[in-house]
């Protein structure tokens, strides 16, 4: 070999070649924590092998001399680079710690300045020489302190990386052990070449072989980062299939590292695209995922596990299974389900819409039948109460007794009420029937008092309030509206009839009385009435659905699910009014009548309009 000049000149092209194929390969890995610094390490690697090119061909003075110190810019960033690369592959730092970028910018940026200032202080070179073959020739020189510190400063970095991608081969998964021993091999190379230029007075070889041997290391990290990945294919080949595909894969060590990635699991769990080498505790979706499924660390899935689960506004089936044998890893691989679990929820609505309407065909039936036999006897009864209250009439004409005047009046007053409560009845059978059968309710508007409808409501059912409940008026001055006396009687009962339930439920609990509190008002458009009670109240889930037909907040066989569909109905479509719930703790709604001319809706309409 000689001196080396030669065959450093023949090698060190090819090198370049070969790294800035390197380089081409590394760059689509860019944004993963380990490529970024092997791509300065791989440039830095360029740059020293061009300027010993540039040394070994410049005339031998100044040019040459400035080749040389331009060397140095490679020679302090290097070990900068090196140590970067071994922290984040082997995951000890996973992001960037500006105090640290700092120290690794400036420091070696000083002792470049140092390099490029030997002429006024001779602490890097004491004496300069130069060493001539043919038309080649490299400086010689003899070193002063500064130089020694640098070169403790390089190799201390370097093997500090070392140290540490060894501790990884050696504590770390066998997932990782490929890897690290090509990247250990790698780091061994400039050490060697090193150690052949100090001992050139024993070889004869004058030229430094230590930019061949970074290259070689550059070229080895490659091999160990890339060629040796957890999927065991080249790179072009895994953007082609890992990347491009529909189903998001994650890949965990057995102590949750990540290990390698694609980017549909990144937008299905909106994670960062630089994640290889941390932990999966920094990332929420993926630590909800990991603990929705079961994830453990290191523990052994002999089968895969299927789970469907909801997470950042995605349904996923999830398949989670072990690594190797024996296990070393867990692979998760995640499937965008939403679309078929929206196809399988529409398809469950229309299931319970046809239900619905079969529910709605049997009941018309049932209130047909229902609203016949009631009416026949109800119409017998009426006429007897009416025939009853003549009778007494008649008496009261006939006795002309002042002692039995309050008697008189006491049953005047409960034929009328009976008579009212049949009326009722009557009502309610029509309602039946209007909800089967989709027809308009009919009835005459009339102006009313809201508080006589009220008070009607109580009246009939004072004797339900009177164990449990405490009734609280609260008027408002409210002028009479037009209105469907019989309607507004029936909205009122439901309600009240609601809001003594939910406080019976509360006195079973409780054994405290509850309140129901009416208030009524109005402004410059409606009247409006409030019906409050301290019942039960309504859970969260309850509220959008409270006025659903068939929907139900009662035990089975309590409630039917028609009562305040029904009363909404009446308020709305036949008042043009408004009702609806202003609280659900505690429970309250809220029944808005417009005031002024109703013509436009007093007729009934027709069943063809």
């Amino acid at each position: 070999m000689d001196n080396g000049f030669e065959f450093f000149i023949n090698v060190a092209p090819v090198a370049i070649v070969i790294l800035i194929v390197a380089i081409l390969t590394v760059v689509p890995y860019r944004k993963e924590p380990a490529a970024r610094p092997l791509l300065w390490y791989l440039g830095l690697c360029v740059w020293l092998l061009v300027t010993n090119i540039g040394e070994l061909i410049a005339p031998a003075g100044a040019l040459t001399v400035f080749f040389a110190k331009l060397e140095y810019v490679a020679f302090m960033y290097i070990p900068i680079a090196w140590l970067s690369f071994s922290l984040r592959f082997t995951g000890w730092i996973t992001k960037l710690i500006k105090p640290l970028i700092l120290i690794a910018i400036v420091g070696p940026a000083v002792g470049i300045l140092l390099v490029f200032t030997n002429e006024f202080h001779g602490l890097h070179w004491s004496k300069i020489y130069f060493y001539e073959w043919k038309n080649l020739s490299v400086l010689k020189p003899q070193y002063g302190p500064l130089y020694w510190v640098a070169f403790v400063y390089s190799w201390l970095s370097i093997a500090t990386g070392c140290i540490i991608i060894f501790r990884s081969y050696l504590k770390g998964e066998t997932l990782y052990h490929r890897q690290s021993l090509w990247i250990v091999g790698g780091t061994l190379l400039p050490a060697i070449t090193n150690i052949l230029n100090l001992t050139r007075q024993y070889h004869g070889i004058m030229k430094d072989f230590t930019p061949i041997g970074f290259a070689a290391s550059g070229i080895f990290f490659l091999i160990g980062m890339y060629f040796h990945r957890l999927f065991w294919i080249m790179p072009v080949s895994r953007s082609v299939i890992i990347q491009e595909i529909d189903v998001g894969i994650l890949v965990l060590d057995r102590r949750g590292r990540i290990v390698d990635h694609n980017r549909r699991v990144d937008e299905l769990l909106s994670l960062d695209t630089v994640m290889v080498g941390k932990d999966y505790r920094h990332f929420p979706f993926l630590t909800q995922l990991l603990r929705e499924i079961g994830y453990e660390e290191g523990v052994t899935r002999n089968e895969p596990q299927v789970k469907q689960i909801f997470i950042n506004n995605y349904f996923l089936k999830c398949t989670v299974q072990s690594n190797g044998t024996p296990p070393n890893g867990t692979i998760i691989m995640l499937e965008d389900v939403s679309t078929q679990v929206a196809l399988l929820n529409e398809n469950m609505f229309i299931k319970n819409e046809y239900i619905k309407r079969e529910k709605l065909a049997t009941l018309g039936q049932l209130a047909a039948g229902l609203a016949h036999e009631i009416n026949n006897p109800l119409a017998y009864i009426q006429s007897n109460i009416r025939s009853l209250n003549d009778v007494l009439l008649e008496l009261k004409r006939q006795t002309h007794s002042e002692s039995l005047e309050p008697l008189f009046g006491e049953l005047a007053a409960i034929t009328s009420g009976i008579y009212e409560g049949f009326g009722r009845i009557e009502e309610v059978a029509r309602s039946l029937l209007h909800i089967a059968r989709n027809d308009p309710l009919e009835g005459t508007f009339e102006i009313a008092s809201i508080h006589d409808c009220i008070e009607s409501t109580l009246n009939i059912m004072k004797i339900e309030f009177q164990r449990t409940t405490d009734i609280v008026r609260k008027f408002g001055d409210v002028p009479p509206v037009r209105m469907q006396k019989q309607a507004i009687n029936q909205v009122l009962f439901n309600l009240f009839t609601n809001a003594l339930q939910a406080i019976e439920a509360q006195y079973a609990e409780t054994g405290k009385r509850g309140i129901l509190e009416i208030r009524t008002g109005c402004d410059e458009t409606s009247l409006w009435c409030e019906i409050m009670d301290t019942g039960k109240p309504l859970a969260p889930d309850q509220v959008d659905k409270i006025f659903d037909l068939f929907y139900t907040t009662k035990m089975e066989g309590v409630g039917t699910g028609i009562g305040l569909n029904l009363c909404r109905e009446i308020v709305e479509k036949k008042h043009k009014g408004r009702l609806f719930l202003v609280s659900p703790d505690p429970v309250t709604f809220r029944l808005e009548l417009p005031l002024g001319d109703t013509d436009s809706f007093s007729k009934p309409l027709s069943k063809n309009s």
